[in-house]
């Protein structure tokens, strides 16, 4: 999708499912090649066969995240499961568990934005979590 406003072309990069209820998205400024080989650059979207499937992974990339200041040492006990291969396909979805500890830990490492807010009753911890970790080389 191109989009011309003052003069300058902008493509559509995505949007979250949030960002689709408001009539949000986010805009490249450039033409649609270019903000192909941004999203490019995020994972290999041009993979996914339906447009729906594509949209959902995508708008990961512009959801909103509580960040924590969470930050396990290097001794944590972390066991790494492996992935689901099958052919050329690798499927990784994010399922694991973590200890109570932990979770709690979390949960009261979360750093709200201020238009985002948490729950004021913290005397609970949360069962599920997404976690999205910073990739270091």
């Amino acid at each position: 999708m191109q989009v011309f406003i003052g003069g300058s072309e902008f493509s559509l990069l995505g949007c979250s499912s949030g960002g689709l209820k408001q009539r949000k998205c986010v805009l490249w400024r450039g033409p649609p090649a270019e903000a192909e080989a941004v999203l490019a650059e995020c994972g290999r979207f041009h993979r996914l066969g339906a447009v729906s499937k594509r949209m959902a992974r995508v708008g990961q990339l512009f959801s909103g995240v509580f960040p924590t200041r969470v930050e396990l040492s290097a001794g944590a006990d972390v066991e790494v499961i492996g992935d689901v291969e099958v052919g050329e396909y690798n499927f990784t979805d994010g399922c694991g568990s973590v200890g109570a500890r932990l979770a709690r830990r979390l949960f009261d490492g979360i750093d709200p934005a201020p238009t985002m807010p948490v729950p004021a009753e913290r005397d609970y911890v949360p069962c599920v979590f997404q976690i999205r970790q910073e990739k270091r080389s």
